[in-house]
C-alpha cells in the first residue's frame, strides 16, 4: 500500500474449475503482473503423476510471472507466523 501496488484476494468458487485454474483465469482476466503463492510439501500420489496445483500455476500458459513463498516453520501453530 505504501508504494501504490494494487493487490487483490480471491476465494475459491465451490463447484467451479479446479483451484489452480480459477487462479489463472482470474489473474489473466485482470491482466495481473504477478501471482504470489505459498508453496508446501503436501504432494499426494496423484500430484506426482499430474503435477501439483503449484506447478500448474508456475508453468501457466498465460506466462504470468509467479513468486513462490515457502513458509517458515510455524511458531504457535500457524504457518503464517514469521
Amino acid at each position: 500500500d505504501d508504494h501504490g501496488s494494487k493487490t487483490s484476494l480471491m476465494h475459491e468458487q465451490a463447484g467451479g474449475l479446479a483451484y489452480d485454474k480459477q487462479i489463472l483465469e482470474y489473474a489473466f482476466g485482470i491482466d495481473a503482473d504477478l501471482i504470489v503463492i505459498m508453496t508446501g510439501d503436501d504432494r499426494g500420489l496423484l500430484d506426482r503423476f499430474t503435477g501439483s496445483e503449484e506447478e500448474h500455476i508456475v508453468y501457466n500458459a498465460y506466462q504470468i510471472p509467479v513468486m513462490c513463498i515457502e513458509p517458515k516453520d510455524a511458531q504457535y501453530g500457524s504457518v503464517f507466523t514469521m
